[in-house]
């Protein structure tokens, strides 16, 4: 077991990482005097983690509902946030009760956000089931649905009081969704630890004889980055924002193509053309691009989508959070290891857009 704490201006929560779920209903006991806890899952997570994880926390002195919903991005919405707002009227949900957000990327944010808003904010334990909600998503506290087809523009800061993370759950995952989550895992070590990725290649590369027994200190590394960061800069004021590396364009990209990728095959394109406008910039040599490309070629994640439509992606940017005054701010690599916040206006990425597809 390995256990990490975050601390917040109002609260403290730890993010406990084991290989199975027999220490989750000591740890939900110690949080919360309720009567009801409401596991919320999607149709895929609950076929392989539900049952288990009930028959894990099941207690004579509470009472456990289970609400599912439809698995994939298009649940990140108010149609999902509504059903949700509904299940917990319906039971009569009360703020000494505990929510359970069972599931990838998508769970986790919308029933975050439900979490938040509900009651004006009622507490949620995340017990992610993915890699990439393992090692990104799940911490923080950042929730959120999409709306008008734009990633995340509507959301809200609110920390869980639990994440557990059990290691176990990542056997059920297809190939697509580990490397999904090595996306993440790049973006991390090229903002705070270049040794992660020689991490990430020598271990996780082979999908599916990877290394289980390091799955663990994989994850841990990931969540002490965003930990440290997280705990400097609560509401993405400052120093926070260099975890937007990468997710600028990728965000971007998963709205203009209407989610036809994942989240994570649209990171690892965003991280090289973050190299290259960093390129066009003069912050950065070809031979780190040329890096950056084979590091994600090696862990067989996408560089590039052929006859991109730039003018759609850019057309996206311009709804970020960090655009100041109309114009989109970067998170640009200058070496493994480090970034920089850099603006650059709309027109000068429309004149880029030709020598993007050339790079």
């Amino acid at each position: 077991m390995k256990e990490l704490e975050i601390v917040t201006s109002n609260l403290k929560y730890s993010i406990l990482i084991h290989n199975d779920f027999s220490m989750i209903k000591d740890k939900v006991k110690l949080l919360f005097k309720g009567n009801r806890i409401v596991i919320i899952t999607d149709d895929n997570v609950s076929n392989f983690h539900l049952h288990n994880l009930f028959e894990s926390l099941n207690d004579d002195s509470y009472a456990i509902y289970c609400l599912l919903i439809k698995h994939g991005e298009e649940s990140k919405s108010h149609i999902t946030l509504f059903q949700i707002y509904d299940f917990l009227v319906d039971i009569n949900f009360e703020r000494s009760d505990l929510i359970i957000a069972l599931g990838g990327g998508v769970v986790g944010d919308v029933v975050g956000y439900a979490a938040a808003t509900y009651l004006r904010g009622v507490s949620f334990v995340q017990v992610p089931t993915s890699l990439l909600a393992q090692v990104d998503s799940s911490v923080g506290g950042k929730v959120a649905i999409n709306y008008r087809n734009i990633k995340n523009n509507i959301g809200a800061f609110h920390q869980p009081v639990l994440v557990y993370i059990n290691t176990e759950v990542l056997k059920t995952l297809p190939e697509c969704e580990f490397r999904n989550g090595l996306a993440e895992v790049v973006v991390h070590g090229i903002i705070r630890d270049a040794n992660l990725i020689s991490f990430a290649i020598d271990h996780f590369k082979d999908f599916p004889d990877i290394n289980y027994d390091l799955i663990g200190e994989l994850i841990y590394r990931n969540c002490e980055i965003k930990a440290n960061i997280v705990m400097q800069d609560e509401k993405d004021n400052g120093i926070r924002r260099i975890l937007n590396f990468g997710h600028t364009i990728g965000h971007a990209i998963e709205s203009s193509y209407n989610y036809k990728y994942t989240h994570g095959e649209c990171v690892s394109i965003g991280i090289v053309t973050a190299f290259k406008i960093s390129l066009l910039c003069q912050l950065i040599s070809k031979e780190k691009l040329e890096y950056i490309k084979d590091v994600l070629k090696t862990l067989n994640l996408p560089i590039k989508i052929d006859n991109m439509d730039w003018i759609s992606v850019i057309n996206k940017i311009v709804y970020d959070k960090k655009v100041k005054l109309g114009e989109p701010v970067f998170i640009l690599p200058t070496e493994a290891g480090n970034v920089i916040e850099y603006k650059i206006s709309t027109d000068s990425l429309i004149n880029y857009t030709r020598q993007l597809n050339n790079l």
